[in-house]
């Protein structure tokens, strides 16, 4: 009856030019279903934009979920790299948190031998209709081990009432009670991308941390037990969307020089790694400031979006107005590191009228009584 219900839903359009006659007419028709099945339906349109290419099996378009699920569930692209790394360890892996099964359908999709397991009876019912009935699932609480000799995955919760939170103190399990649970065995923690590496470090954390972006967005940190780190790499940022990674291990011999035909601005993964020299050693490129990000270099690395220097001044916004008048800007993408300037109140004081997309790189350069604000006018390669 369930499995009709939705199929019948799934062919009602719920637009919003619709979405009140629509609910309506399916509260006429389901009763007191009704709020489950739009629900279910409308998560369900949004879910293959997150969570497809996870691998066979049944298609996300027709997962259960909850919303709070979904928005917690990993990105299919984070998921599988995930799982590949996995796959390279040859052990059977236990996802202690499966919640609605994304990890899971991701290492099966690789191959892996995978057990789950969760303490919400409702999500592991969803993740044994997500991933089939052959899943080898079970109820537990993950601070209460129920397997031996496995890799152990951990996603602990960080949202509370629908926000995201980044603290190390607000992870659930907490991260410091799931380090002493699974001391000595091969451990993988999910963390909130602010974390404090620090912090964690002090909790005896000796593995690797590695920092997954994709487009252009960091997604999270990740916490490898040192079993299952590469030897001698205690940070790792990787980019999905070019497919590379870059860790602490490679040299980092990047120098300080003026500015050469291009800026660069780092991805997030490898800013928030800490490996922004280890990236510009291996790519050609060089510090404008030793405490700025901002990389440069007479070429771009392949791939990568650079901004072409046009100009530099000194940063005053009438100068930097009469430099962009005079280029015919009218469309500005406006960059700010180490400097406290609103981009989008500086656009709107900028008044530009001319008809030329242009970006300006403002940030510090220099420490102390000898630094400056400097702005690049510049014109992005893309």
């Amino acid at each position: 009856m369930g499995v009709a219900a939705l199929e019948a839903v799934a062919e009602v359009a719920l637009s919003d030019g619709t979405r009140v006659a629509d609910v309506a007419a399916v509260r006429a028709r389901f009763g007191d279903r009704a709020a489950v099945l739009v629900e279910t339906t409308l998560l369900r349109r949004r879910a293959p934009e997150k969570l497809g290419g996870l691998g066979p099996g049944l298609p996300v378009s027709r997962w259960l979920f909850t919303d709070e699920a979904l928005q917690q569930a990993t990105a299919a692209p984070v998921a599988v790299h995930r799982a590949r790394r996995l796959a390279r360890a040859g052990l059977v892996v236990h996802d202690a948190t499966c919640s609605i099964g994304t990890e899971l359908a991701a290492l099966r999709g690789c191959g892996v031998r995978a057990v789950g397991s969760d303490v919400d009876p409702v999500r592991l019912a969803m993740a044994r209709h997500n991933v089939g009935e052959s899943a080898w699932l079970c109820r537990a609480d993950a601070l209460r081990p129920v397997t031996r000799d496995t890799v152990v995955v951990v996603d602990p919760a960080r949202r509370s009432g629908g926000r995201r939170r980044f603290g190390i103190d607000a992870h659930e399990p907490a991260l410091d009670r799931l380090l002493d649970t699974y001391r000595g065995r091969h451990l993988v923690v999910k963390c909130a991308p602010g974390i404090d590496f620090d912090q964690v470090r002090r909790l005896g954390f000796d593995g690797e941390i590695e920092v997954t972006s994709q487009r252009g967005s960091v997604r999270e940190a990740c916490l490898w037990s040192a079993g299952l780190a590469q030897p001698g790499v205690r940070r790792r940022a990787s980019v999905l969307d070019r497919g590379e990674q870059i860790t602490d291990a490679e040299p980092d011999d990047c120098g300080v020089r003026p500015p050469g035909r291009w800026i660069v601005d780092p991805d997030g993964a490898v800013v928030r790694a800490g490996l922004v020299r280890h990236y510009g050693a291996r790519h050609g490129l060089w510090q404008l400031d030793p405490d700025i990000a901002y990389l440069s270099g007479d070429r771009l690395p392949p791939g990568v979006r650079g901004f072409e220097v046009l100009e530099r001044l000194a940063f005053d916004e009438r100068r930097l107005r009469q430099a962009l008048a005079a280029l015919n800007c009218g469309a500005l993408e406006i960059l700010v590191r180490g400097v406290r300037v609103d981009p989008d109140a500086l656009r709107r004081r900028l008044r530009l009228r001319g008809g030329r997309p242009l970006s300006v790189v403002i940030t510090r350069i220099g420490a102390g009584a000898a630094g400056r604000v400097s702005a690049f006018v510049c014109r992005s390669s893309r």
